[in-house]
């Protein structure tokens, strides 16, 4: 049986455990899980074969309790008790990176998306946010083909190598 890092309420990993001790844990659907082989960590709930390991979900606390001890690890609450998502990665560096080094107009671009993300995320924006940190992803990267491509342009024509 293979052993997953899980991360805690405070965003650390910790582990490795087996599933069988998920519920000892805490760890339900909503929890961020990682083994050796995985490329990124993923909800526990999309992996089917925890399916079988995963407690039900353990709803919020009352308001007028301050307990530390909250099984969900990996998601926060607002003002409202409303449970959110983690705040996506904006892919800020990348889009530096894209304005820098390759093409200017698309980094520029990418780097105003990258920019909306936490305002939209704090607002309670939680799918546009994802989808600025998306397109602010997909500029950077057209933006590096973009440069590949002009540089592969200048070899071969202006230095005239063909």
């Amino acid at each position: 049986m293979e052993h997953y890092f899980y991360l805690n309420s405070n965003n650390e990993p910790e582990g490795p455990i087996p599933p069988t001790d998920f519920v000892q844990y805490c760890i339900n659907e909503t929890s961020m899980v990682w083994k050796p082989g995985m490329q990124n960590w993923m909800r526990a709930g999309q992996i089917p074969e925890l399916f079988p390991y995963l407690g039900p979900s353990i709803p919020p606390p009352p308001a007028d309790m301050n307990n530390h001890n909250s099984c969900h690890a990996n998601t926060s609450h607002d003002n409202n008790n409303q449970y959110k998502p983690l705040r996506p990665d904006n892919n800020m560096i990348w889009a530096v990176l894209a304005t820098i080094f390759c093409c200017f107009p698309l980094g520029i671009y990418a780097l105003i998306q990258a920019s909306n993300v936490k305002t939209l995320y704090y607002t309670g924006h939680y799918d546009k946010a994802q989808e600025m940190a998306n397109e602010a992803a997909t500029w950077s990267m057209i933006s590096a083909l973009l440069a590949v491509v002009g540089w592969i342009f200048y070899i071969f024509y202006y230095l005239k190598i063909a």
